[in-house]
């Protein structure tokens, strides 16, 4: 194998892993906006039902 694709190799594991990472930190923070504005809503109602 010569260093050429062992460097390749190398960058395309790194763009992997950072690509699931990326993913990772996407849906958490979706899923935080969610939860959020769930509970907003949730405020919301109650009040309007206060």
């Amino acid at each position: 194998m010569t260093f050429r694709k062992k460097y390749i190799l190398c960058v395309l594991k790194l763009a992997a892993v950072s690509a699931s990472h990326c993913t990772l930190v996407i849906k958490a923070i979706l899923t935080n906006l969610f939860t959020k504005t769930l509970y907003i809503s949730n405020i919301e109602l109650y009040l309007a039902n206060f």
